[in-house]
C-alpha cells in the first residue's frame, strides 16, 4: 500500500468503528480471551523454568487493540495499566528501537512508512511509560545481544519474564 491508500483505509475504518462504537468491549474482550490462552499455554504453566523470553506480549496485543480501533497514546496507556494487573509484568523489558526507514528495508511484511510510523509513537509512549531499557536497533547484532544478555544476567534466579520487542528479522522480531 502506498501512503495514501493506507490513509483512506485508516480513515475508513475509523467511520466503521464509529458507527460501532458500541461493540467496542467485545471486541476487546474475543481479543483479549484470545490472548490470555496463549498466555497461559506461554506463561503460567511454565512453571519450571528461570526465565521466560518473548518477544510477543500483552503490550503487543494491545498495540494492536489501539491501532485497530484508532485509539491515542493516553488510552492505549489506560488500558495497558487497568489490563495489566491480569498479567505477570515482566522484570525485564527492552525495546530495540530501529528508525522507521530501517524497518522498511529490513522486513517484507510492513505495508508502508505510516504504518510502522503510527506503531512506533505508540510503542514509544509503552516504553516510556513502563520503563523499557531502549537499545538501538542500528547497533551492531553481537553489541546488541551482549548488552541484552548482561542486563538478564543481573536479574536475580527469581521467575522473571524478558520482553524484548523488534520490527526487524535481524534483530529478534
Amino acid at each position: 500500500l502506498d501512503n495514501n491508500s493506507y490513509r483512506d483505509f485508516r480513515s475508513k475504518r475509523a467511520s466503521f468503528i464509529s458507527q460501532f462504537s458500541f461493540l467496542e468491549p467485545v471486541y476487546i474482550f474475543f481479543v483479549m480471551l484470545d490472548y490470555r490462552l496463549q498466555y497461559i499455554f506461554k506463561v503460567v504453566k511454565k512453571t519450571n523454568t528461570d526465565y521466560i523470553i518473548l518477544d510477543r506480549y500483552f503490550f503487543d496485543v494491545a498495540v494492536n487493540i489501539a491501532v485497530t480501533l484508532d485509539w491515542d497514546k493516553e488510552k492505549l496507556i489506560r488500558f495497558i495499566r487497568k489490563e495489566l494487573a491480569s498479567y505477570l509484568i515482566p522484570e525485564a523489558r527492552f525495546y530495540i528501537k530501529v528508525p522507521p526507514q530501517i524497518s522498511m528495508e529490513r522486513k517484507s511484511d510492513i505495508p508502508n512508512l505510516e504504518y510502522i510510523i503510527s506503531r512506533n509513537s505508540l510503542y514509544d509512549a509503552i516504553a516510556k511509560e513502563f520503563n523499557f531499557i531502549e537499545i538501538d536497533g542500528t547497533s551492531d547484532l553481537t553489541i546488541t545481544s551482549s548488552k541484552i544478555l548482561r542486563d538478564i544476567d543481573e536479574i536475580s534466579k527469581s521467575k522473571k519474564i524478558i520482553y524484548i520487542h523488534s520490527n526487524n528479522d535481524d534483530v529478534g522480531g
